[in-house]
């Protein structure tokens, strides 16, 4: 008998079963490696005996995370070798068990940072450090926001103990709640090379003013500071850049200060005083250096 072609089951009629569906929630956040960069800074001091030593050292390991925000790890490793020109066996270089410290990673910072977060309908930026933690160290949230009137505002708010890397390893004495305003806004409207801000401290009522000019390859700086107890005191800096190199001159109200050049990650930094003159026994040379690890 011969068939039409089709198989013994091609008619049966009937709907079939739609595969049933979950809805899957949504991954919580991940650290994106691929994504991470990771970098190794440093900076070597020569005194001007012959001594170097390693002032800093630290790797950096930055990730996306939340949607736009980034996630460093930065671990300063136990480790920084030194050299004594007068007394070799003095240096660290020497002592095989000394390199150990190098596993010494108890010395780390977390900085999570988010921007574009909605603060009581006030659009911020957002970076929260936390310091040292392995030794238990002080943490600072920061947040940054601007005001159409007036422009960038921040507030800095500081544990007792908080190292600011950024200002020369300055500990915060006390708690601190900082306000800066940006009035770069108004500032270039008397003259567009003019710069301004005001840092207040709520807590001490520590204020200062802060105004910058630049000119081509001539930039000063002046900061005018009044403490809670209503003392001042004034500071100016002087810069200078030619083919590369910046010349730059720090003197403060009382006369006293350094003088800094600069050149291709190399600094040399001598103190001056209105009573010492030039300081060439306190002179040292600075070396920064870096280095993409992926």
């Amino acid at each position: 008998v011969k068939g039409n072609g089709s198989t013994p089951h091609s008619h049966v009629k009937g709907s079939l079963r739609r595969p049933v569906s979950f809805h899957r929630p949504s991954p919580p956040p991940q650290l994106k490696m691929h994504d991470m960069k990771a970098r190794a800074t440093g900076q070597l001091t020569i005194n001007s005996e012959g001594n170097v030593a390693t002032e800093k050292f630290s790797i950096a390991a930055t990730s996306d995370v939340l949607s736009g925000g980034s996630l460093t790890l930065t671990v300063r490793p136990g480790f920084k070798p030194s050299l004594n020109a007068k007394d070799v066996q003095a240096s660290n270089l020497l002592g095989a068990g000394n390199y150990a410290d190098l596993a010494d990673v108890s010395d780390f910072d977390i900085n999570i940072a988010k921007g574009d977060v909605d603060v009581v309908g006030q659009n911020c930026d957002l970076q929260l450090d936390l310091q040292n933690v392995g030794k238990g160290g002080k943490n600072r949230l920061t947040i940054k926001t601007n005001v159409e009137q007036v422009g960038d505002v921040s507030v800095t708010l500081s544990q007792a103990g908080y190292t600011d890397r950024s200002k020369n390893d300055k500990v915060a004495k006390a708690n601190e709640a900082k306000v800066n305003v940006n009035l770069n806004k108004f500032a270039s409207e008397a003259n567009a090379d003019l710069t301004a801000s005001v840092d207040y401290e709520i807590a001490s009522q520590d204020a200062a003013v802060n105004v910058g000019y630049k000119n081509g390859d001539v930039s000063v700086k002046l900061k005018s500071a009044r403490s809670g107890a209503g003392d001042l005191s004034h500071k100016v800096n002087l810069n200078y850049a030619i083919e590369g190199v910046d010349a730059g001159l720090e003197i403060n109200d009382k006369l006293s200060g350094k003088i800094t050049v600069s050149k291709d990650g190399f600094t040399l930094e001598v103190p001056v005083s209105k009573d010492g003159g030039v300081d060439h026994k306190n002179a040292k040379l600075e070396k920064s250096w870096s280095m993409e690890l992926a």
